[in-house]
């Protein structure tokens, strides 16, 4: 995989909860409103530090694939129980690009979980990056030179190395994250 430059990264110190949490509503009111704030203040402080050239005046130019990672010193959560710990982070950050609606076309999601240290404690790290999605006919020319027709010669320039995601293919380049997805034909 090659270095990914445009990749807009931030963190907050947030404890998330599951969706198995049982917990009061005034409670889970708080915690919710807490974690969306903080959200917000650490992607707002990040985009004034970094200014990444896909996101202007808090508005996306294009796709971005949004990656967020639950950090907690605890076993992990399941999956089900991972996307609803991220609910209101996911929601926060569609909000902060200029979309009320967390499933606008040009928004990508991912979780994932990582262990921490006792000391590191609770955190969620997000990274945001732009994301283009193109589907090829099977056989014909080969993926890399298909792609270099396709593909403006920056994105190209940099082609990591490919690998399987899901049932498509994944490539990390210099400028964005490309899935290329075969289809019939």
């Amino acid at each position: 995989m090659c270095y990914v430059a445009h990749v807009f990264k931030f963190t907050s110190k947030i404890r998330t909860q599951g969706l198995n949490a049982r917990e009061n509503f005034r409670v889970k009111a708080k915690r919710v409103a807490f974690e969306r704030r903080q959200v917000d203040l650490d992607m707002k402080a990040a985009l004034i530090e970094m200014q990444p050239s896909f996101i202007s005046k808090g508005v996306l130019n294009g796709p971005v694939l949004v990656t967020l990672t639950r950090v907690s010193p605890s076993r992990g959560l399941d999956m089900d129980n991972l996307w609803g710990s991220h609910k209101h982070a996911i929601d926060q950050v569609a909000e902060a690009l200029g979309h009320s609606d967390d499933r606008h076309e040009w928004l990508k999601y991912e979780v994932a979980q990582r262990k921490s240290s006792r000391e590191e404690g609770f955190s969620i790290e997000v990274s945001i990056i732009p994301y283009r999605k193109v589907l090829i006919a099977a056989g014909g020319s080969s993926l890399i030179s298909w792609l270099s027709g396709r593909l403006s010669s920056d994105e190209v320039k940099g082609l990591g190395v490919p690998k399987m995601v899901g049932g498509r293919i994944r490539l990390d380049c210099d400028t964005a994250i490309v899935d290329v997805m075969v289809g019939g034909g």
